[in-house]
């Protein structure tokens, strides 16, 4: 089974930190998600979609960009209010 590793995971986060410094901080997460996806190369593996518990299907990227951004807010680098 493929993995992503703990630098790629960074990647997410980083680029996603980089959008947000573009945009004047301030986008919701959506718009973060999408410009980031745009951004990099994305593998198959990472395209694949996953289930969450309310049964939405989203790319697997996405899940791991928005699992590790928790690191980004704990630094204090990223505030996560009501998806934006």
């Amino acid at each position: 089974m493929a993995q992503v590793s703990s630098e790629r995971n960074g990647e997410y986060v980083r680029t996603a930190l980089l959008v947000l410094m573009e945009n004047d901080d301030s986008l919701p997460s959506r718009d973060v998600t999408q410009k980031v996806g745009e951004r990099l190369d994305l593998d198959e593996y990472e395209l694949e979609l996953y289930q969450t518990s309310s049964n939405q299907n989203i790319p697997r990227w996405s899940k791991f960009l928005h699992f590790n951004s928790i690191s980004a807010v704990k630094a204090g680098w990223l505030i996560k209010d009501r998806g934006i």
